[in-house]
């Protein structure tokens, strides 16, 4: 096939590209594929590595979101990037268990399927743009979805009263500026404008007889715009060697909408504000050069999830409730490289070690997370001097984590307080394959 029938199949799959993330921004999300339910898929070519070294790589316009002062070290003029993901995480849940008590008069099981799977694969996007402004000073755009969780389970398993249904996603538009103080030193800034969007459900129990068929519900939908910052240091101490570091601001969010609590024959629908808090992400990334074709990379991320502390619900009523989180902060760590096989192709391969944040204690049906292990692949081919496509597949080794949970239904009843507790097992697993096509002009 010719070099202008190539470029033409490019040009039309970077259209269709377009499009498809137009709408996955609008309404798409994804699973959360890091530790708790932070999304690091913003890059193929990332992602081909393991993530590994992202804070100095700073060759693509993905390094808007992993580092903006590698918007320096880009070649050419106007860069532009557009990559989608598919994201297919497996947590099977199984009963271990699980019981609830109304008022004291002793623990019964809950009823109701004893298994279940909540995650189908998702998909999720994104989008980079940069330019050059004189010699010294780049400016950048990026359109991401950095946290991301949707898990619906059926209405009658075992763990209703935990949740039935999660969703969670967050827009990130963060317009960003790089500059050069010297060759070997650059300094990055951006803000992030955050659209956050959430759905909360589980089942409630009747007092007066508990089963599946006999379940009432809650369901709170609300969404908020939040406002955080990010920056980056980018260092080249020689020709061979990159160094990079990068923090991304913890972002407050207070979600603005509507619950229906229904059980017993009534039901009541009022105003809601959700209000919980996003970690902030400090990172430090290598990259070593160590042939020609060669480049080996590493990164270390520091996560704070423990301003993830609870989702506080406060209702037009007057009345509060709290769903229980008590993240702690975790460190991820990931070793890399990139083999430059022949032009146009190169190869990538990496590992990531990404514990949970989640407690047992606190861990829920929501978030079943565990400690992550994984294995990744990619390659990269160049059309041309202005056109490249990156894939990548990622692999989550199987691991297996504890759910043991209590909940309190106080306000069901004025005379007892129903108790419900969640005991299970959840079977981890997952596979992300991305896609992502640049410009250069």
């Amino acid at each position: 096939m010719s070099s202008a029938a190539w470029k033409n199949i490019a040009g039309r799959g970077t259209f269709l590209l377009s499009v498809t993330l137009g709408v996955l921004v609008l309404v798409g999300g994804g699973e959360a594929r890091s530790a708790g339910f932070f999304l690091q898929e913003q890059s193929a070519a990332a992602s081909g590595r393991a993530f590994a070294g992202d804070a100095a790589a700073a060759e693509d316009a993905s390094t808007i979101f992993y580092n903006p002062a590698g918007m320096t070290q880009l070649q050419g003029r106007m860069q532009g990037e557009v990559g989608v993901y598919m994201i297919a995480p497996h947590a099977r849940l199984s009963d271990q268990g699980s019981t609830v008590n109304v008022g004291g008069g002793g623990a019964q099981p809950v009823g109701g399927i004893s298994s279940d799977q909540g995650f189908n694969p998702q998909a999720s996007g994104n989008l980079y743009a940069a330019a050059p402004i004189g010699h010294d000073l780049w400016l950048g755009l990026g359109v991401t979805v950095p946290f991301g969780l949707r898990d619906h389970y059926a209405l009658n398993y075992f763990g209703r009263y935990d949740s039935t249904k999660t969703e969670l996603r967050t827009i990130d538009v963060a317009p960003s500026a790089a500059y050069a103080v010297s060759h070997w030193l650059s300094l990055g800034a951006g803000i992030d404008i955050q659209r956050a969007d959430a759905r909360l459900e589980n089942a409630l129990p009747n007092p007066s007889g508990v089963s599946p068929s006999t379940d009432g519900f809650f369901d709170a939908k609300a969404g908020d715009w939040g406002l955080g910052f990010n920056a980056g240091i980018f260092v080249k101490p020689t020709d061979k060697i990159r160094l990079g570091f990068s923090y991304r601001s913890g972002i407050d969010h207070a979600l603005k909408g509507s619950s229906t609590t229904a059980v017993a024959g009534t039901s009541t629908t009022q105003d809601v504000t959700a209000s919980f808090k996003l970690p902030d992400v400090a990172s430090f990334g290598a990259a070593w050069e160590v042939a020609p074709n060669l480049t080996l990379m590493g990164q270390v991320d520091y996560y704070g999830w423990s301003r993830f502390q609870e989702i506080s619900l406060t209702f037009a009523d007057g009345t509060h409730d709290s769903i229980p989180a008590n993240y702690h902060n975790t460190i991820g760590v990931s070793l890399g490289g990139e083999w430059r096989v022949a032009s146009p192709w190169t190869l990538r391969a990496g590992i990531e070690l990404d514990p949970t944040p989640t407690p047992g204690g606190n861990r829920s049906t929501s978030v079943p997370d565990s400690n992550r292990t994984w294995l990744a692949f990619g390659i990269s081919y160049e059309f041309s001097d202005r056109l490249g496509v990156d894939m990548s597949y990622a692999h989550d080794l199987t691991s297996v984590s504890h759910i043991d949970r209590s909940k309190n239904f106080s306000s069901l009843s004025t005379t007892t307080t129903t108790t419900a507790t969640t005991t299970a097992t959840s079977t981890d697993s997952s596979n992300v394959v991305g896609v992502a096509m640049r410009l250069r002009y």
